[in-house]
């Protein structure tokens, strides 16, 4: 380490070039007390001036940027920990997806968990749609017992594209084996509850008398053989759950339930809204307010999700 050496004004002592290239004079009449410590620069040690004169080191400088910017830091954090004492933050999310993909099954489950909880009139309004469902998934099944009979081609032609899609993984393994002609017609003594109930239209009330034909015709062979290839005509995935039920669904006096309410279809037009707020936790202190948008799938709906996206 090099040191600097305070020469008075009027030494009569002449130095050399290389000498003064090696000494720094601060000030005038400075004495030996005043030298510190200096640190070697790019051309040598050097010093800085401090306000009488003096050397002032280089470290010690640093130090005291050191602890400045410690506590400038200290200061943010703490004005950072302050603001979030009142923040609020606001998520908008906009579900999308085709129509029967789950899109108003998630607002269902969302508003249970968090929002306004629901009534027996909310189920109560639900039962028609349970049993349009049913009915409407029977009346497919019937008419596809048909078509798939008289075209096997059709499901080889699929298999290896569509097979299992929308079936577990034992589905999928039936799937494989294409159909052999007329493999899925019903028994010829269910024949005639096969056409009654492919005729059958939304409008139709679900009856007890109704229910014991849907029994009947559920167990014969070639509706289960149907139900194999149900991924062909796209067969409502509620189906195993309403027909485990649909018992109850007869009955005048049933009410629903939130799991019916839950696996019940139906179409959503325009745009649903779901609002609700989270209140802060003790380690955050951030209140999250959600505002959750169902947008129908159908082709015909989807102009209407951008008013959700600019909006």
């Amino acid at each position: 380490m090099g040191c600097c050496t305070s020469i008075p004004a009027d030494s009569p002592k002449n130095h050399t070039a290389e000498e003064k290239q090696g000494m720094l004079v601060e000030g005038t009449g400075t004495t030996s007390n005043n030298i510190q410590n200096t640190t070697n620069g790019a051309h040598g040690p050097h010093t800085t001036n401090g306000s009488n004169g003096g050397v002032i080191s280089m470290h010690n400088t640093k130090k005291r940027n050191k602890k400045s910017n410690n506590k400038n830091k200290n200061i943010g954090k703490n004005a950072s920990s302050s603001s979030m004492n009142d923040n609020r933050v606001r998520y908008k999310i906009l579900l999308l997806g085709p129509g029967m993909s789950g899109k108003t099954t998630i607002i269902k489950q969302m508003r249970k968990l968090h929002g306004q909880q629901y009534t027996q009139k909310d189920f109560m309004n639900c039962k028609p749609h349970l049993t349009s469902n049913l009915i409407e998934s029977f009346r497919k099944l019937c008419i596809y017992s048909d078509i798939l009979a008289e075209q096997p081609s059709m499901s080889q032609q699929n298999s290896n594209t569509s097979a299992g899609t929308n079936g577990s993984g034992s589905n999928e393994e039936k799937t494989n084996r294409p159909l052999q002609k007329n493999e899925t017609l019903v028994l010829e003594e269910n024949k005639e509850l096969r056409d009654e109930i492919a005729r059958l239209n939304d409008r139709t009330t679900f009856t007890e008398a109704l229910y014991i034909k849907f029994s009947k015709i559920l167990s014969d062979p070639g509706i289960q053989k149907t139900l194999e290839y149900r991924y062909q005509f796209q067969l409502n995935d509620n189906f195993d759950y309403l027909t485990e039920n649909m018992d109850k669904y007869c009955q005048n006096d049933y009410i629903p339930t939130f799991q019916d309410y839950l696996n019940v279809k139906q179409r959503t037009v325009g745009i649903q809204k779901l609002n609700f707020t989270l209140a802060a936790k003790q380690n955050n202190n951030v209140t999250e307010h959600y505002e959750i948008h169902d947008a129908g799938g159908q082709r015909n709906e989807r102009k209407k999700w951008m008013h959700v996206i600019l909006g």
